[in-house]
Formats: structure tokens, C-alpha cells, sequence
């Protein structure tokens, strides 16, 4: 396979750093990093409940194969929760549209915040639920994260951005 050296820069970082990069998407899994205050300059409207963060490079699957995602980790200050004990919903413009009750959504995952005093808030998910992926090729990821009413979580825009680490894996068929 024919690698090349590209120049990149971590989101949210100012140092530029070199890697070796290759071409295709020959592996059967990979994470993305985002941060909610990430691609401020192409989206200055993100929030840390709602944020388009666009890669360094384009992602590009093969139209015969299958891709699910799953969220694995998400991380926030909980100075920036202006409420716990919520019912939280995570959404994500790269799942394919899945049937929720009445309506069909690209949701990604639940969870309950809950945050005991002077504690950051982060969840490392035991169990990653997958859902299909609808976008073979995508450089831009929108996440949002809303409550049961369907209305942004309450954070507070401090310094601390919100993480949100994705899981995709091919599926292996026979």
C-alpha cells in the first residue's frame, strides 16, 4: 500500500506534526477525536451541546462495505453543567436514520448524566452501541447532545470543550 507524508495539526492545536498517512481505508476499525471547540473559525455558531467540527482530511469508506459507529467516550467540566441528573440523547449527522418511537433520527447513543461535587464528567461507555453509518465519504461531524424535551443540555461556554470520542468498525460478513 502507498503511503505518503502529509503535514497535519491536532484540532484545536497550533503545532503542525507530520505522519504517515495512507491513501485507503484498509483497516477494519478507527476512533475520532472531536472537540467541541474545534473548526471555531469555519463554525463559529458551535456550542458545546451542538458543534460541526471538520476533519484534517476527508474519510472515505468503500460503497460495498459496511460501517457502523458507536460513541465510546464523552468528557465535559462539570463546571459547565448547569444541571445534572439528565437524561441525555447523542446525535450524530453520520448514522443512517433509525426508527425512535415515531420518528426517524440519527441517534447515536443515551446516557444518564450524574455528577458528584467538584467532578469532571467523564464516561467511558463499558458497552458501545453501533448503529450503521449513512455517509461513505464525510469531512465534516456534527454532534449535538439534547435532553428528553428535545432542548440542548445546559452547559456553560468555558474554556474546557466538550470530548467526544467515536468508535467506527467495519462489518465483517460471510
Amino acid at each position: 500500500m502507498e503511503r505518503i507524508r502529509r503535514g497535519f495539526r491536532f484540532l484545536g492545536s497550533r503545532h503542525r506534526c507530520t505522519a504517515c498517512v495512507k491513501r485507503d481505508m484498509d483497516r477494519d476499525h478507527f476512533y475520532i477525536t472531536l472537540f467541541s471547540n474545534a473548526s471555531q473559525h469555519l463554525y463559529p455558531d458551535n456550542k458545546i451541546a451542538a458543534f460541526t467540527i471538520q476533519l484534517a482530511q476527508p474519510i472515505i469508506l468503500h460503497p460495498s462495505e459496511i460501517w457502523e459507529v458507536g460513541l465510546c467516550e464523552i468528557s465535559f467540566s462539570a463546571r459547565q453543567l448547569l444541571a445534572d441528573n439528565t437524561d441525555t440523547l447523542v446525535y450524530c449527522d453520520l448514522i443512517a436514520p433509525q426508527l425512535i418511537d415515531t420518528t426517524m433520527v440519527r441517534f447515536l447513543r443515551t446516557f444518564n448524566i450524574i455528577i458528584p461535587e467538584d467532578y469532571g464528567g467523564e464516561y467511558q461507555f463499558e458497552n458501545v452501541y453501533y448503529a450503521p453509518v449513512g455517509k461513505r465519504m464525510f469531512r465534516d461531524i456534527r454532534i449535538e447532545i439534547l435532553n428528553l424535551a428535545g432542548e440542548r443540555v445546559p452547559f456553560t461556554d468555558g474554556k474546557t470543550p466538550l470530548k467526544v470520542v467515536l468508535h467506527f468498525r467495519r462489518v465483517i460478513t460471510h
